[in-house]
Formats: C-alpha cells, sequence, structure tokens
C-alpha cells in the first residue's frame, strides 16, 4: 500500500486531484442495460404501429376512402362565347284562363308592369309587404260606370257591388270578438289640413266621410284610401235628384253612403243606393254615440267610455264624429288604446253590412 505523503494529507477530504472515480463494473452494466431497455422500447412501439395500420388497412370493414375528383383547370384564354339562346319557358295557363293585370292590381292591390324591351309576355308583379295598409285603387272598373258627369258606382256584370269592392276589410279575428267598434269622421274635404290630419293621424280602421261638396275630392280620396281608410261620401239630409247625381259622381272609391236624413226621409236616397250597390248609413238612429265639433274634451272622453260600455254589452257599436283637429287628437289617442281595454276597433261598413251581427 503506497504511503500517504503530507500534500496528499492536505487536500480536502473526497478530493483525489481532481480525477473522477473510475466506474465501477456494476455502473457500467446498469448504464448498458438502461440503453438497451431504451432501443428495445422504441423498437416495439414503432413496430406495434405498423403492425396495427398494416391490419386495419386490409381489414374487411375499414371504410373505403371516398376518390377527390380534381377539376380540370381552365385554359389560359377562353373565347368569348355566342349569347345563348333563350330556353323556353312553361308556357302557363291557357290564354283563356289567365286574369288581366289591371284585374290583378284592383283585386289584390299588387303593382303589374309590363317592362320595356324584347320581354314578350313578361309581368312583373310587385307584391306589399304588409307593412303598408293600403287599399285597392279606384275607381274599380266592375263596379264603375262613365257618364258625363263623371264615375258612377254600379253593380257589376258579376255581381260585384262597390259595398263591398271598396270596403276595408275588418280584422281576421274580428268575428270572434266580445266587444268591437267601429268610427265614422264625417265633414272631411271642408279643409284641407283638417282632412290630412285625419287621414294621416288616424287609424286606417277609422272610416272617414268625405262631404260632396267639398274641394279635391279625388285626391283626398285617394290618399285615404292609400292610407288604408276605408271611405264614405257625404250628403245632406235632402237633396234634388238631378244634384244626386253630380253629387254621387265627384270622386270614386266610396262604399257606402252617409246621410243626416231621418228614417222617414231615406227612401229615394236608400233605394238609390240599393240600385248602386252601396251601404247606407243614416246619422239619426244609425250612430249610437255622436260627437259634435261643439263638445268640451270632457264630454267627449264621457262619450269615448259610453260607446265602449255600449259595444261591451251590445257586442258592438258606431261612433259618428264631426271631423275638427281636437276632436281628431282625442280619436287618435282613444282608438290606439281601445284593444288594451278588451275593445276590438272595426270598419264602419263591417257593422253597417251586418247591422244585427
Amino acid at each position: 500500500m503506497p504511503q500517504a505523503t503530507l500534500k496528499d494529507l492536505d487536500k480536502p477530504l473526497g478530493c483525489d486531484g481532481g480525477r473522477p472515480p473510475a466506474p465501477s463494473g456494476r455502473d457500467r452494466l446498469l448504464r448498458f442495460g438502461l440503453v438497451w431497455g431504451v432501443a428495445i422500447a422504441a423498437v416495439l412501439l414503432f413496430g406495434g404501429h405498423f403492425l396495427t395500420e398494416t391490419l386495419i388497412s386490409r381489414s374487411p370493414f375499414r371504410p373505403a376512402e371516398t376518390p377527390v375528383a380534381t377539376a380540370p383547370a381552365a385554359p389560359a384564354h377562353v373565347a368569348p362565347r355566342e349569347a345563348a339562346e333563350p330556353t323556353p319557358s312553361d308556357p302557363g295557363p291557357p290564354a283563356g284562363n289567365r286574369t288581366a293585370a289591371s284585374e290583378v292590381e284592383q283585386n289584390a292591390g299588387v303593382a303589374v308592369v309590363r317592362p320595356a324591351g324584347n320581354v314578350p309576355g313578361a309581368i312583373i308583379i310587385t307584391v306589399p309587404d304588409g307593412s303598408e295598409p293600403g287599399l285597392a285603387p279606384a275607381p274599380d272598373p266592375r263596379v264603375t260606370v262613365e257618364t258625363p258627369a263623371g264615375p258612377l258606382p254600379r253593380i257589376g256584370d258579376d255581381g260585384s257591388r262597390a259595398a263591398e269592392v271598396y270596403a276595408r276589410p275588418a280584422p281576421p279575428h274580428a268575428a270572434m270578438a266580445p266587444a268591437r267598434i267601429a268610427v265614422v269622421v264625417d265633414g272631411l274635404g271642408l279643409s284641407a289640413a283638417t282632412t290630412q290630419q285625419a287621414i294621416e293621424t288616424l287609424p286606417a280602421d277609422v272610416t272617414l266621410a268625405l262631404v260632396a261638396s267639398g274641394t279635391a275630392l279625388p285626391e283626398a280620396a285617394a290618399a285615404a284610401r292609400q292610407n288604408g281608410h276605408e271611405v264614405l261620401l257625404s250628403l245632406p239630409a235632402e237633396i234634388p235628384g238631378a244634384e244626386l247625381t253630380a253629387a254621387m259622381a265627384r270622386f270614386a272609391g266610396y262604399a257606402g253612403i252617409l246621410t243626416a236624413a231621418g228614417a222617414d226621409r231615406l227612401g229615394p236616397l236608400a233605394h238609390e243606393a240599393e240600385q248602386r250597390g252601396l251601404l247606407m248609413l243614416a246619422s239619426a238612429g244609425g250612430a249610437d254615440v255622436t260627437l259634435t265639433q261643439t263638445m268640451a274634451a270632457e264630454a267627449v272622453e264621457q262619450a269615448f267610455a259610453r260607446a265602449e260600455r255600449l259595444a261591451q254589452r251590445n257586442g258592438r257599436a258606431i261612433i259618428l264624429a264631426e271631423g275638427s283637429p281636437s276632436l281628431l287628437r282625442q280619436l287618435a289617442r282613444w282608438t290606439a288604446s281601445l284593444e288594451r281595454r278588451g275593445v276590438l276597433l272595426v270598419p264602419a261598413t263591417s257593422l253597417i253590412a251586418n247591422p244585427k251581427g
């Protein structure tokens, strides 16, 4: 055994001059085993994966792959093609079964336009989207006869009546409503401002009556119907036959006649209305509640409450109101709140045509 020198004694314990101790045989054996273990594990891993893919690819249960077709590349330069010949379209129904454009427009309120150009037989129909409550334009040729005095209503060859053609349809659920109220505003056509106020501020289900002696009646009637209001012709209590014809020819599109005549003086006028397919409403006895221009605002509110009670008790009520700016404002507020109180606002023609319904 070599003898330790003094210099070796001065070294710190565990140090032998900077040389690491040689690994023992046991350490070498452990390292060798670790390396081979890793190698074998890698072989098993990759070999198993390869074997699994091979077996699956050969399995009859493996779904077949869907071939992917590639589109051929477009040529760099494509010569312009000749315009294609128009494809023959469905000839449609026989000519005898087709409806004329004017009749479609009148019946459904649609705009029928035949475009210019080489479009043989083409018809463009613009159907309202429901946002506009407008009624079909007037006059309707089915229920109109042209006279030297102007257009007059008549019963059509097919039995059509102005009372039905020009009436505003009642809401779909009107027949099931326990309480219905119709409002007729009279005295319109005399003041352009008041007439415009009624047309634009009142609900479309309010019926407007234009006075025969008014001005710009065709324009007023057209504007009213465009906003969804049905229209009546307002006549005085007594009017001679010759003047009656001229008054009835002032404008087209009214569904009936409103008059101040009492039941005992309705004979000639009622006969004329019946012969021409019109409804008749007499202010005396035909209306359940009457509102005049001279009524105070508080009295008008009381009349509104009375009309609601009548409608809830009898199922229906008709209000006749004289058109004035202040009364129209009250009507606009009141009619807008009717449905919240269980009362349905309906066009007057729906109650006039069915006096007991």
